[in-house]
């Protein structure tokens, strides 16, 4: 607790409330939370300015007030390059404080969340403190970094492009059933990088096509390196847009490490639903091939795009990967449950297999559990790692699963389905 109160300490906040009531309970319950440095604006013009002269940590920012309302308060600490973190405040609809919080990430800006009026200490502290962990997870990320062309050419050369793999897991069992392969870049200066630091550059210069062929050759190479009971495992990989175009894929349909790869384990391509429909005509027949040649076909991100449900039904998918923006906040976002049990009810009625990414917590595995999810992948696992340590992550996950799961049951859960 200590810990925390250090932390709490430490920030800075701004109050944007036009309503003196609401301003004098909020302040005084930051207050409460050890938080003194705290400055109050009764609108947005009033915010503005006490910006110009000093920085805060958090703005706690109400959506209907006079003069400059939180919409366009939004929009200006976006112009601004605000740095800090962002906590909406209102008693409004739903459906408005939704588009408010979408528009703020929209906008760049770090989002904590959204609080009613007025807020649950508990809820408010839990915010609060969430400032913290967003810092962190964008350090850990490096996002400030964006590599060249050039940078990534000799990255290509230097075969620093390398798969990490995030185990997915059965819900019905717990048993890890498959991982998925994502890249990664190894950069001798920068440490291991995630796609966020050179996708872009790789899409922007034409070499999707490239980075697909290195990352199914050595995904399927460093699977090869795996020892029983884990050798059997399904291997998912991602395929880009340009690749359904490219001449990457007859090679991936007819190079030899494809068929023998296949008859060893189950290789899913994963699809993004928006290229799909951009290339109606080319990808059904090219999708179509790619299932009459033994692979599984998963439509990825599903929810994000613009494709009917009449169009995905006329492509060979058998799986539905849900998106992770809605299983991550299903457990606390009514919208977002709506939208993932819909997903699950399409995708059952289709008589697909049912993956959700992104799942954080017991809280959402047990609600997709209910709903009649068929596997998971997520941080509440593991974090995409290199091969080598699929071993022992399985290890952990089987304790893990034992311990917070599946308590009651005494039999230990296989090494694999």
């Amino acid at each position: 607790m200590e810990k925390y109160i250090r932390a709490l300490k430490k920030l800075s906040v701004l109050v944007v409330e036009d309503d003196k009531f609401q301003q004098t309970a909020l302040v005084h319950m930051i207050n409460r939370l050890h938080i003194h440095d705290v400055e109050i604006a009764s609108d947005g013009e009033v915010a503005l300015e006490i910006l110009s002269i000093r920085t805060v940590d958090i703005i706690i920012c109400d959506l209907s007030m006079p003069n400059m309302d939180g919409l366009a308060l939004i929009r200006q600490l976006s112009n601004q390059k605000f740095t800090g973190s962002i906590l909406l405040s209102s008693a409004m609809e739903k459906s408005l404080i939704r588009s408010a919080a979408n528009m703020t990430k929209i906008y760049g800006l770090k989002l904590l969340g959204a609080i009613n009026k007025p807020p649950e200490p508990k809820t408010l502290l839990k915010f609060l403190l969430s400032h913290y962990q967003i810092k962190k997870n964008q350090r850990n990320e490096n996002t400030s970094i964006k590599l060249e062309q050039n940078e990534i050419e000799l990255a290509i050369k230097n075969q620093e492009l390398v798969p990490y793999f995030q185990p997915q897991v059965c819900m019905k069992t717990g048993n890890l059933v498959s991982v998925e392969s994502l890249v990664r870049l190894q950069h001798p200066k920068y440490g291991t990088l995630s796609p966020i630091a050179f996708l872009d550059a790789i899409e922007e210069h034409n070499m999707m096509a490239e980075l697909t062929e290195i990352m199914y050759l050595n995904s399927i190479k460093a699977m090869t390196q795996l020892d029983a009971p884990l050798n059997q495992l399904n291997l998912s990989i991602n395929i880009s847009a340009s690749s359904l175009n490219d001449n990457i894929v007859e090679y991936l349909l007819l190079n030899l490490e494809t068929e023998q790869a296949i008859n060893q384990r189950k290789i899913t391509l994963e699809i993004t639903e928006q290229v799909c429909i951009s290339e109606y005509k080319t990808a059904i027949e090219v999708l179509s091939r790619l299932r009459m040649r033994g692979f599984d076909l998963a439509v990825d991100d599903f929810g994000t795009g613009y494709s009917t449900m009449e169009q995905i039904s006329h492509f060979p998918f058998n799986e539905m990967k849900i998106d992770r923006a809605f299983v991550c906040k299903m457990d606390t976002e009514e919208s977002a449950y709506i939208i993932v049990e819909s997903c699950v009810l399409l995708a059952q009625n289709l008589g697909l297999r049912i993956v959700a990414e992104g799942v954080e917590n017991i809280h959402q595995w047990k609600l997709l559990q209910e709903l009649g999810c068929d596997i998971a992948q997520g941080f509440f696992i593991s974090k995409p790692a290199p091969i080598e340590k699929l071993h022992v992550i399985n290890e952990q996950w089987k304790i893990q699963y034992q311990a917070s799961i599946n308590p009651v049951h005494n039999a230990p859960i296989a090494d694999t389905v």
